[in-house]
């Protein structure tokens, strides 16, 4: 969470600049008054706001803005960090938009995680084997628009294990991938 805590000084500081010190983001004020960048009348210290900005800019690792980033977690479903809503996790992933985010989640079952965090998907990928109770209860807490009985039906003519439907809620579509059996090797 350090580096979240500092993407969002460095957005500020940038954002802050490049608007010549108009745009002033909650961040920024916070900053501003933690280290007295203000004479008493209001006005900016531009001297001490150069001296701060240098030294940050040149303490952060990010060359460029906006810095994208990607968090993968791989099999978290029943993980505490994304089953509380009031989790430092699930904090971070409701605000990822301000940072540049993205993040993967890949879980077994879709019943460990927050609803908060159902919410926020923007795409998920189903591969065959859930039950249809569980398969309603993604679509429907997604946001999802298509009737879940009619993806149903063609989720569970996936002809193999490892075809998969994907969703994409922000596109309003859907597309189901067939994927054919391989031989099996051992490795």
């Amino acid at each position: 969470m350090k580096n979240v805590k500092m993407k969002a000084k460095y957005y500020a500081i940038v954002e802050f600049v490049q608007s010549k010190f108009e745009k002033i983001s909650e961040e920024m004020e916070h900053i501003l008054t933690k280290h007295q960048l203000r004479k008493p009348d209001g006005k900016f210290e531009y001297k001490k706001i150069a001296i701060y900005v240098v030294k940050k800019l040149n303490k952060y690792p990010f060359t460029k803005y906006p810095s994208n980033s990607l968090l993968v977690l791989d099999d978290y479903g029943g993980h505490d960090l994304l089953n509380d809503p009031r989790s430092p996790l699930a904090n971070f992933i409701t605000k990822v938009r301000h940072y540049n985010y993205t993040v993967v989640i890949m879980c077994q079952t879709w019943r460990h995680i927050c609803l908060n965090i159902k919410r926020l998907c923007t795409d998920f990928v189903i591969f065959q084997g859930y039950s249809m109770r569980d398969f309603q209860s993604m679509i429907e807490q997604s946001g999802a628009t298509e009737d879940w009985e009619e993806l149903w039906n063609k989720y569970k003519e996936l002809p193999t294990p490892r075809s998969y439907m994907e969703v994409h809620i922000v596109a309003g579509k859907t597309d189901f991938k067939e994927v054919k059996q391989q031989k099996m090797t051992l490795f």
